[in-house]
């Protein structure tokens, strides 16, 4: 009875079902002789043996030139495996001019412990492989496996293009590369059959990352993914549109290949993820998280269509965590300068503030701010799925740099009109169908704290709070 060859998780076995020859076949030939030692699985006694003669060999042809990770020789499983000690193995790229990777006397077996391995680190490039021996004799093996990890058959496979898996060579940032986990499917199949999402980030980067997971799983027709529970993000047994959600790649009805890793960043992935936009990751988040894949938000929250709702992002950027230099948060100037034009046009008669913590010096300056101008005001400051809710579908709502102002608008059924700083540097409301209007706050001056140069430093927070409304205009932005 034969069984499985198993395939490691982090390599593909490109020899499977390749074209192969041999120098003679013998009476205990079986019909293609020679293509029995690329089948993937291994057999009770010999994949292919050949007639006693001087120096037999038998030869691989992979199709095209692959990088070589290890070529692995499983010696024949019944018996004389001492016929092998002999082995020379040389590789080719265009079949007549040959590079030596094994020779001398060697005596091996079968298993996983006991088969020949020979690692060339993918520093290697083949199309044919060639094995023969040295002396008159006969050649006999049970599998040979040409071993891959540089991706190539992977991005084939899978049309993922920019794929860079961990093992290659420059060995790619950690949330640049991606690791491949279980097994390939039957016959060596190098198709992607679930995607593993890693904890990367909080609310708004989460949900970015199941955004464009499934829409690469929809496009890729990968039938599983997987994800860790993750502040509001609790995935049950859930499926649709043929994707079924788990926790755990070990709860899959079907066992392969698994791509773990970050889905935040689309340039990591390829083309297939530069067409996804506003309404793409609004139909996404309609249909598969706010269904089965998030805690529900908590009802009976208040909305006012004459308050202007204002989130500050806050927390670790002000402390207490890794400073991104590119989070630069708005000066108060543009919450000031929207309440003053809002209340001049009779828009709005009170505002909302939603802050995580007052790390964020604006807080406490249009608290005083308000104070000082008699505008009533009221605060949200708890809970995650609390300040979330004040969020949604807000009339008008004011957002910082990041993706939680991004999240609550996938979330909303209806915004009036969402307000962003110029100089943040990011909009990305573009094209979201709850939202009715975006307007950009120019900053004319040029003079404020620009992406990538963010420190926290005393004076840029004091700048925050300095910085005038001289030079800041309303620029409306196109739907389209």
């Amino acid at each position: 009875m034969s069984s499985s060859v198993p395939q490691p998780a982090a390599r593909i076995n490109i020899a499977i079902g390749k074209p192969a020859t041999q120098s003679s076949f013998s009476k205990w030939s079986k019909g293609d002789d020679a293509a029995g030692a690329v089948t993937g699985a291994m057999p009770e006694n010999f994949g292919f043996h050949t007639a006693e003669e001087m120096a037999p060999w038998w030869q691989l042809d992979l199709l095209q030139t692959y990088w070589i990770d290890r070529i692995v020789l499983h010696n024949r499983r019944d018996g004389w495996q001492d016929r092998a000690r002999s082995l020379v193995v040389d590789v080719s790229e265009d079949g007549a001019t040959w590079q030596l990777i094994h020779a001398g006397t060697v005596f091996f077996t079968d298993g996983e412990h006991g088969a020949l391995t020979l690692p060339l680190g993918g520093k290697i490039p083949a199309r044919h492989v060639r094995v023969s021996l040295t002396e008159k004799t006969v050649l006999h093996l049970a599998q040979v496996e040409v071993f891959i990890t540089n991706g190539d058959e992977i991005r084939r496979a899978n049309g993922l293009e920019w794929l860079r898996l961990f093992g290659e060579t420059p060995e790619p940032h950690i949330h640049q590369g991606y690791a491949l986990e279980g097994m390939a499917g039957p016959g060596g199949d190098a198709r992607i059959l679930g995607f593993r999402i890693t904890p990367y980030g909080r609310f708004g980067n989460q949900l970015k990352q199941i955004i464009n997971a499934v829409w690469l799983a929809e496009r890729l027709q990968v039938k599983y993914i997987a994800m860790p529970r993750h502040g509001m993000i609790r995935p049950s047994a859930f499926s649709r549109n043929g994707i079924e959600f788990v926790a755990d790649p070990a709860a899959a009805r079907e066992r392969g290949l698994w791509l773990a890793g970050n889905f935040f960043y689309p340039e990591n992935l390829g083309r297939v993820l530069e067409e996804i936009d506003g309404a793409a990751s609004y139909r996404v988040v309609q249909d598969f998280v706010l269904p089965g894949l998030m805690e529900k938000l908590p009802d009976g929250d208040v909305k006012h269509a004459d308050e202007l709702t204002v989130h500050f992002r806050a927390g670790d950027i002000f402390g207490g965590g890794v400073i991104h230099p590119a989070y630069v948060q708005p000066p108060l100037a543009f919450y000031t300068f929207l309440v003053r034009r809002l209340l001049g046009q009779g828009r709005i008669s009170r505002v909302r503030l939603v802050y995580e913590d007052k790390g964020n010096p604006c807080v406490d300056g249009l608290i005083n701010f308000l104070a000082r101008a008699g505008i009533a005001y009221r605060a949200q400051s708890g809970a995650l799925a609390e300040d979330l809710a004040a969020l949604v579908d807000a009339p008008l709502l004011a957002l910082g740099f990041g993706t939680f102002g991004i999240g609550a608008a996938l979330l909303s059924r209806r915004i009036g009109t969402v307000f962003f700083f110029e100089g943040s540097n990011m909009c990305g409301y573009e094209g979201i169908p709850s939202i009715g209007r975006i307007v950009m706050v120019r900053d004319t001056l040029r003079g404020y704290i620009k992406s990538g140069d963010w420190e926290n430093t005393p004076a840029q927070r004091q700048l925050m709070l300095d910085y005038p409304e001289d030079g800041l205009e309303m620029a409306p932005v196109t739907l389209e």
